[in-house]
């Protein structure tokens, strides 16, 4: 198993099959295009990309969705106060309420990547490399 020694991350052994090549680079560091996903204990849901080329380059990601919907959650529960007077038959915070919106939010965000996945995963990627 490969060892990459990162500015950031210190030392890193990784699966050489689990290495993420972007064939063009990514925009502003288009000569880096070998990367790793790195998980670190401790630190879900965050996913540090690290470039297998540059010890110091090093990105932070972190899923979409769990970002909305953490950043939804608060907003509503900011926004019950002035929602109060129009519930009924319910509080203002009922956490079963918020559960249950989370859930309805997460399962959309779920349908809509699990479609277009399924469509590029029955594409040939032969077919679509020629096309562009």
């Amino acid at each position: 198993m490969p060892v990459f020694e990162s500015q950031r991350l210190g030392s890193l052994a990784y699966d050489s099959e689990s290495t993420i090549e972007f064939p063009r680079g990514l925009p502003g560091f288009d000569h880096r295009r070998a990367f790793v996903a790195v998980h670190l204990p401790g630190a879900d849901p965050l996913v540090f990309l690290q470039s297998l080329e540059d010890p110091a380059l090093c990105f932070i990601t972190a899923p979409v969705a769990a970002i909305g919907v953490a950043l939804g959650l608060a907003a509503a529960f900011g926004v019950t106060r002035l929602l109060a007077s129009l519930l009924y038959g319910i509080k203002a915070a009922d956490p079963m309420t918020f559960a249950g919106v989370a859930l309805a939010i997460g399962l959309v965000t779920l349908a809509a990547s699990y479609i277009p996945a399924l469509r590029a995963a029955a594409t040939d990627p032969n077919q679509a490399l020629r096309h562009e």
